[in-house]
């Protein structure tokens, strides 16, 4: 879209997005999935610096959400091995960015991470989460 110079749309449904319990949706993140994820987080940021370098603005409000989320689904998904690249994703600015625009909102738990991470405590959170998952007691917001 960001080098479309016109776009169309049409009111037929061409994409059915199905969760089935089978799906990638509903497995368990492994490194290299934890690896892609953190992938797309760099690609949208390319993304995004390529629409500003267009001249198009996009409103941080459309996206920061699913980085937050994001950010907590690979913790919650990850080891202690992984914090290194968790570490490294946490230190960008875009990253930074979302983090400090994203505003509490009236789920406590997401909220919770929220201040972990708005307060720069994010390996704490980590930590918070690592001794949950050893409880056996799971983070989903």
């Amino acid at each position: 879209l960001v080098y479309a110079h016109s776009v169309v749309t049409i009111p037929e449904a061409l994409y059915y997005y199905y969760i089935r319990n089978t799906g990638a949706m509903k497995k368990a993140l492994t490194s290299s999935l934890i690896e892609n994820k953190m992938a797309l987080f760099f690609e949208r940021k390319r993304i995004v610096g390529l629409a500003q370098n267009a001249g198009i603005n996009i409103d941080m409000g459309v996206y920061v959400g699913s980085i937050i989320f994001g950010i907590i689904e690979i913790m919650n998904s990850s080891s202690v091995r992984e914090w290194g690249m968790i570490s490294s994703l946490l230190r960008d600015q875009h990253v930074k960015q979302c983090i400090r625009y994203m505003p509490y909102v009236m789920n406590a738990k997401f909220s919770l991470c929220l201040f972990f991470l708005k307060n720069h405590l994010s390996f704490c959170l980590f930590i918070l989460i690592q001794l949950l998952k050893r409880l056996g007691i799971r983070i989903s917001t």
